[in-house]
């Protein structure tokens, strides 16, 4: 079994200002849950496919 030998910080620091940053801009529960089941779509290949062609048919009549 191999040793890690990463170089590591000696000083443990909290970045409140950072912490305040995330706190104030993460979306709500509800609103990550939404995302989630959106990405959830493209978690099978079929669904790529169709949602592929779409976009060019999409494609095709917007310049044609």
């Amino acid at each position: 079994m191999e040793v890690c030998k990463e170089e590591l910080c000696e000083s443990n620091e909290i970045h409140e200002d950072l912490l305040k940053i995330v706190d104030e801009t993460l979306p709500e529960e509800t609103e990550l849950y939404d995302l989630a089941e959106l990405f959830k779509v493209f978690g099978d290949s079929t669904r790529i496919r169709i949602l592929f062609v779409l976009f060019l048919i999409l494609l095709y009549f917007y310049l044609t």
